[in-house]
């Protein structure tokens, strides 16, 4: 029987990075029906949050078939977050129901064993546990080869001969399957950007259902989070009104940072608020009592959070 898959990804102006993930979805896609008896369809549901680098077009290219790319117009406000639910809400107007939901981040270039490895991962979690589960992709740097994306714990997880359970999972690839959505949903609405898929695997353990890592790598992507965070601004040498709008800029993933720890860690919060505080109102006090230093939640969070 084929199993039926709705891709969930959003996209804003990285024509390239979104035609070659989509063309290596196209491809896993064809490996996986080349070389199995129960073949897979798909719909793809991609949020254009506004792009204006011809980026809806190039993908139409080569995707022409209307019934499989479904192109949502964003108001260029959603963000990754917001673009991401989206899609959800389009697929499940499509259908109420999907055998499974894959979702992507369109900087990521799919392997072709993506699909042999997600539903491998699958029939493990179901033979372990006894019920489907939330499964992360591990992504690895395209030049280095170590992992860049996947799951943590108190650190990144590194592939090993089997799935492993980890905290919280990231959704550069993430999969799962209608009975994880019948039990807890889509994503937090209250997310603007960044931490909504740290989230939904905090609540699928929550709610008893199993969150794991794939057995081996399914994409590559280079973390530019890391790289951006090297870089980062000085906060203490804006004008109090450039600190403000950028501390609460979506991208910087600060509120969302906040609603998470409040969410996960609410003896966290008390402590992770006032830091927000100081270091908008006092950001020398701010840096030379935190400085760089985070502890381990925030680390984990901010490893592989898409912000």
């Amino acid at each position: 029987m084929t199993m039926n898959i709705s891709v969930l990804l959003t996209c804003f102006n990285r024509r390239k990075k979104t035609v070659a993930c989509l063309e290596s979805l196209l491809g896993a896609f064809n490996a996986y029906n080349a070389n199995n008896d129960s073949p897979i369809s798909f719909e793809i549901f991609l949020t254009d949050d506004g792009s204006t680098d011809g980026t809806a077009e190039a993908v139409r290219e080569i995707i022409p078939d209307e019934r499989v790319l479904h192109i949502l117009k964003g108001n260029g406000n959603l963000f990754w977050a917001g673009g991401m639910r989206f899609a959800w809400d389009a697929a499940l107007k499509v259908s109420p129901r999907w055998d499974y939901y894959l979702l992507i981040n369109d900087d990521t270039v799919m392997l072709p064993e993506l699909f042999r490895d997600l539903l491998r991962t699958d029939q493990y979690c179901i033979q372990k546990y006894g019920k489907h589960g939330v499964y992360t992709g591990f992504i690895r740097d395209p030049e280095t080869h170590k992992v860049s994306f996947g799951g943590s714990t108190s650190k990144l997880l590194k592939p090993e001969s089997e799935p492993q359970e980890c905290t919280v999972a990231c959704a550069n690839v993430m999969f799962f399957a209608q009975e994880v959505v019948d039990k807890i949903g889509t994503f937090d609405d209250r997310y603007v950007h960044s931490g909504c898929d740290y989230d939904y695997s905090r609540m699928a353990t929550l709610a008893g259902i199993p969150v794991l890592t794939t057995y081996s790598f399914v994409g590559e992507c280079e973390n530019e989070h890391r790289k951006n965070r090297e870089t980062e601004v000085n906060t203490a040498a804006m004008s109090f009104t450039q600190r403000k709008k950028y501390m609460y800029k979506p991208t910087t993933g600060r509120t969302d940072y906040l609603l998470y720890i409040k969410k996960f860690q609410p003896r966290h919060y008390p402590i992770s608020k006032i830091a927000f505080l100081m270091e908008l109102y006092l950001p020398h006090i701010y840096q030379i009592l935190f400085g760089r230093r985070k502890g381990k939640l925030s680390k984990d969070y901010m490893e592989n959070a898409n912000v």
